[in-house]
Formats: structure tokens, sequence, C-alpha cells
């Protein structure tokens, strides 16, 4: 199969019910692709399947089917989710990856634990305890897979919206960032790489939250010699507030859309507080009209 020229997932995390923030983030991955014609993926990001609950990966179908979004791609519904495309089935791929920088000297194990990180690092960076320890893995012991950070980490950049953007320095902004989770699981920088170059992703909509991701998984292509995401290109937009300013967050109990599709509330209102978000003058009703007042707006 070719690769079209643009293609683009919505990813979200089943943590928690999803709330306008999460579909403003849809809704611009979907704009995103189809003002030029590309394909949208549907990829459920549940590598944390501890915090997975069924709950939340039935409303990801629910919020899509009420924002009239139809990805290209990925799963169906929750039953085909679960048996064919949950990032559970894909651990393997990312051991051998990890595999891959451990054997390279590019990663390394860490016993600490997070009281004691926090009782060494007044802004939560990982202080390098572990750094040079040599620490070897231990069946059954607990223990992460930490990144080992180098000068390539300081001087990557990235393709923002077709112009060369400077990436945070990971030594100053993140440090060794984890890799493998003690719980023997893949951590989500190394896994949505991974799954993005594996499914082709030409284009990544996320928020300006996650430029540290962006500057972990250029440094982590590199490393593991993946070319292609060299060339993505990447759109990190505005924040979504709540009414007192905050950052919209699932943990931290955002108001959900569920409870407004609950209420009987309309897709229309959301069409168009995302075009007030954008700045536009336009107040689309439908997703169609959205579509248009993007391409207008380019």
């Amino acid at each position: 199969m070719t690769t079209p020229v643009i293609r683009t997932r919505i990813a979200p995390t089943p943590s928690g019910f999803l709330h306008c923030g999460n579909a403003f983030n849809f809704l611009l991955c979907w704009l995103s692709a189809k003002a030029q014609g590309g394909e949208v993926w549907l990829r459920i990001d549940d590598v944390d399947g501890q915090r997975t609950r069924p709950e939340y990966v039935e409303d990801v179908f629910a919020t899509l089917d009420w924002l009239g979004i139809r990805p290209d791609a990925g799963p169906s519904g929750p039953e085909d989710f679960y048996q064919h495309h949950s990032q559970q089935h894909r651990m393997e791929d990312y051991r051998q990856h990890l595999q891959q920088l451990l054997d390279q000297g590019d990663a390394y194990a860490c016993t600490c634990s997070r009281a004691q990180i926090k009782a060494l690092s007044d802004d939560g960076r990982y202080p390098g305890t572990c750094r040079d320890k040599g620490l070897h893995q231990v069946p059954g012991a607990e223990y992460a897979i930490r990144a080992k950070l180098d000068q390539v980490a300081g001087d990557l950049s990235f393709d923002e919206s077709g112009q060369k953007t400077q990436a945070p320095d990971l030594r100053e902004s993140m440090g060794d960032f984890v890799l493998w989770r003690k719980e023997d699981v893949a951590a989500y920088q190394l896994a949505s790489l991974i799954d993005d170059v594996t499914m082709g992703m030409t284009l990544i909509v996320r928020g300006q939250d996650l430029l540290d991701s962006t500057a972990a998984q250029r440094w982590l292509a590199k490393k593991l010699g993946l070319q292609s995401f060299e060339q993505v290109r990447f759109v990190h937009h505005g924040l979504v507030g709540g009414a007192d300013g905050q950052k919209l967050s699932k943990s931290l109990g955002a108001d959900a859309l569920k409870t407004q599709r609950k209420a009987g509330a309309s897709p229309a209102t959301l069409y168009q507080d995302f075009a007030r978000w954008q700045g536009w003058q336009e107040s689309p009703d439908t997703l169609s009209a959205l579509l248009d007042c993007y391409q207008q707006n380019l």
C-alpha cells in the first residue's frame, strides 16, 4: 500500500473520559488531513494498561461518532480494538527496539523510586543516580530502563508547519526519560514512536505541552535509525483551558463530553467553539462547514 502524502492519527489515551480539549485535537487532526486529501487513523494508546478501563475505550468511539469523524483505519469498535489493535499486542516489537538501545549503550537500568527522585530533584527531573552504575537487568526485579541522553539531545529540530523549529534541550527539560517501566511495559515515548513509524505517519498534531515528547521521539528515532521519522511534520497547537484558565485534564476531572452528550448537547456548539478557539469569524454548525472554514482560513 502506498503511503499518502498526508497520514495522521487520532491517538487518545483511555485513562479517563474525554473532554473538549481532546475533541479539539481530534477535529484539528481530521481537518489537517482532509483539507489535503489525506488519511486519519485511529490509534488508542493503551500502553499503560493499568489505567485503561472499558468505559474509557467505549467513550473514544462514542465521542468520534458524536463528532461525525470516521477514521480511515484503526479499530472499528471496542471489541475490534481489544482483539487486534491494542498496544499490548505490540509489546514484543517495543522490547526489540529497547534491546537495540541497550546494546548500543543508549539506555541503562534504573532502580530509583519516585520518592527517591523527588527527594533529590527540585524540578522532578531525574538526577542520573543510576546512569553510571552499570546495573544489569535481573528477571523479576523492579527496574526501569532510561534513555542515556548525549549531545544529540541538545541539537534536535523538527518541521513545524513547514518551518524548521529547534526542539527543547532534553537534558534540561526532561533528563534521562523512561523508556521501559518497572511494571515491565513500554513507556509512552518509545511505544508512540514505534507505532508512528510502523503505521507510516507523516503528520502529527499534538498540544504544545508535548514539545518535549516530540524532542524525545526525535532523539529515539536518530538512535534507532528510523529515518522516516525525520520527514514527519508536526503541528503543536495551543492548549484548551477551562473556566479557571487551567489546561483541561482527564486526571483533574475536566468536564467530560460524555456529560454533555447525556444532556443532549449538539456537536454544532463544539464546532463553533472550535472555530472561536482558532480565531475564525465563521460559526459552522456541521463538520463539512467546519472543513470549509478551515480551508478558507489556511
